[in-house]
């Protein structure tokens, strides 16, 4: 959908995860910094003692960094979604709106996920037509759904209650 591409959510949604690579390096290069020893700095007043094992703590936050900014790329998906539906002039039905606002659950009575509610603005058209758009379209799909995946099992240590993967796939 032509009309999607670049409204102000977008744009919005890019700039709320286009610092995130810069702020992991900045954090990186801090955590860095405590790895060779160098401890915090004398004048910067927190209350922190430098770890015993300095590279293995360094990983570990390394470890907690990867899963908050993949909770809030999440959020950030979750949120944009949510947004496309309440612009006027994108071409939505009302049921459209409704799973992107996840006002409706399925007919099964589960939650649409963020892959679902994806293809109900980005994959309508791939199946009536198959040009390169198209195809760029299933492509963010399925990338949109291995960070789903990535996500739930991150968040959700891997299983669901019925000891099964957590997946989106």
């Amino acid at each position: 959908m032509l009309t999607i591409k670049r409204p102000l959510v977008f744009r919005n949604f890019q700039r709320g995860l286009g610092n995130c690579t810069f702020h992991i390096n900045s954090t990186y290069i801090g955590l860095e910094w405590i790895a060779r020893g160098h401890g915090k700095p004398k004048d910067f007043e927190i209350n922190w003692d430098a770890p015993k094992k300095s590279r293995e703590s360094v990983d570990q936050a390394r470890q907690l960094i990867h899963s908050a900014m993949l909770g809030h790329v999440y959020d950030a998906l979750d949120s944009y979604l949510r947004l496309v539906a309440d612009i006027p002039w994108v071409r939505l039905s009302n049921d459209q709106r409704d799973v992107l606002r996840k006002s409706v659950t399925r007919s099964s009575g589960g939650a649409y996920s963020i892959a679902d509610r994806f293809a109900e603005i980005y994959c309508r058209s791939c199946d009536d037509k198959k040009d390169a758009d198209d195809k760029n379209a299933e492509v963010d799909l399925e990338l949109l759904k291995v960070l789903v995946a990535w996500r739930n099992q991150t968040v959700h240590d891997g299983l669901n209650s019925s000891g099964d993967s957590r997946h989106a796939l």
